[in-house]
């Protein structure tokens, strides 16, 4: 093998030494502690960038914001599964990858001490368990249907309900405006309202309707019988109500009404099917006193421990709590699907 008899290159370097020299010039140092990059030119492309170290007006030395980018970006998850480092990058404002970072300020004031955990729960809401009364649909929580041996329903709302009558009355009050017929019926459920008690058998509850009818006539300046006055105003049952009642008798729950209707509950009840499936009916209730319920439930044989009072209005809710029965609130297809 031959030895040549003077040096020469090798290869051909890529680089000269003075384009080398200048490239490294333009390096930035690394160290330990930074290990960023120098913050970029107007010229250069758009990539991030950031000052090693941010100052304030104050001279206080602030955080490089690269590190709470890292701390930020070092929180999500890393498995591939989850979000890809591309996507987590997107996360981070757009403004601040766009240009270089402003110098950070902040006022001048003391560090506060730190918050305590907890320490505003004397303003959080309440439980409901330590409310003075019960709140939602079943007011003593869940009711077992084990628990019960019998149930007391409201009437009006929670089982029938009035059909408007305006239709009746325009058709039998054609020269009469519907303001004023309206204006009329007001005033006779008020007074219905107020009297209902009175009408506990046949002849109190006519002699009620007549009064009722001499209330809308005066009011109205009209002159309805009585026959076509109680024609008009027409009940029918609220829907899922034979459902729920026939889930309720299906549990081996014996069921009473106290409604705060007059004598004809009796009658009202039988034109919508449902009479057959009560034990017991009360009228003329007067609730919310608690006579009412307490009447059905030794009726039916159930103590008061062991019955749920379903109703609509506030005095149901008042009449089972002061005859120390539970309570649920209408719908009455919400209350049974309630009970476990």
């Amino acid at each position: 093998m031959g030895v040549r008899t003077r040096t020469g290159p090798v290869a051909q370097t890529s680089l000269s030494c003075r384009a080398a020299r200048r490239h490294l010039e333009r390096a930035g140092a690394l160290d330990a502690v930074r290990r960023g990059r120098a913050p970029r030119g107007r010229g250069q492309c758009r990539r991030s960038g950031v000052p090693a170290v941010v100052h304030s007006p104050h001279r206080d030395r602030l955080a490089s914001p690269r590190r709470a980018l890292r701390a930020l970006r070092g929180d999500q998850p890393r498995d591939s599964a989850q979000l890809s480092e591309r996507s987590l990058a997107a996360a981070v404002a757009a403004a601040l990858r766009a240009r270089d970072l402003p110098v950070l300020s902040r006022t001048r004031r003391a560090r506060g001490p730190p918050a305590h955990a907890h320490g505003n729960r004397c303003v959080q809401r309440a439980l409901s368990r330590r409310r003075r009364r019960a709140m939602g649909a079943v007011a003593v929580g869940g009711v077992k249907a084990a628990e019960l041996d019998g149930v007391t329903l409201d009437a009006y709302g929670t089982l029938l309900t009035l059909v408007d009558p305006m239709p009746e009355l325009l058709a039998l009050l054609p020269g009469h405006e519907p303001r004023a017929i309206e204006h009329a019926f007001h005033a006779e459920v008020a007074y219905y309202r107020g009297s209902v008690g009175a009408a506990r058998d046949a002849t109190t509850l006519a002699q009620l309707r007549e009064s009722c009818v001499g209330v809308f006539n005066e009011a109205l300046g009209s002159s309805l019988s009585v026959e076509e006055y109680v024609g008009a105003l027409r009940v029918e049952v609220l829907p899922g109500t034979v459902e729920a009642l026939e889930r309720l008798r299906a549990l081996g729950l014996t069921l009473a009404v106290v409604g705060n209707w007059d004598f004809s509950l009796h009658e009202r009840l039988a034109d919508g099917g449902l009479r057959r499936l009560f034990a017991t009916v009360v009228h003329a209730a007067g609730k919310p006193d608690p006579g009412g319920i307490l009447r059905a439930l030794d009726s039916i044989g159930v103590s008061r421990e062991r019955a749920l009072h379903i109703g609509d209005a506030e005095t149901d809710e008042e009449a089972a709590r002061a005859a120390g029965v539970r309570f649920a609130a209408a719908p009455l297809s919400d209350a049974v699907a309630a009970l476990t």
